[in-house]
């Protein structure tokens, strides 16, 4: 197996998908982890941030969440 494989692969690895309303688009839809507690909707490209307490909710990212995806891009 090739390297770029092997990354790819490593990558998928910890790519986590969930089912849940985007706060945006208000759709039951898939949504796709960026890093911990981040996820993407697959409806409509928002980025949303994940929020347990009894309950999960997801929430849109404010400025302060944003800043904080461009300096860490990866949870590795």
């Amino acid at each position: 197996m090739s390297k770029d494989w092997s990354k790819l692969l490593k990558f998928f690895s910890h790519v986590e998908t969930v089912t849940g309303v985007c706060p945006e688009c208000h759709e039951q839809t898939m949504l796709i982890s960026i890093v911990s507690d981040y996820y993407r909707c697959t409806s409509c490209g928002e980025d949303i941030k994940q929020y347990v307490n009894g309950s999960i909710k997801y929430f849109a990212l404010d400025d302060k969440d944003k800043q904080w995806l461009k300096e860490n891009p990866s949870s590795e």
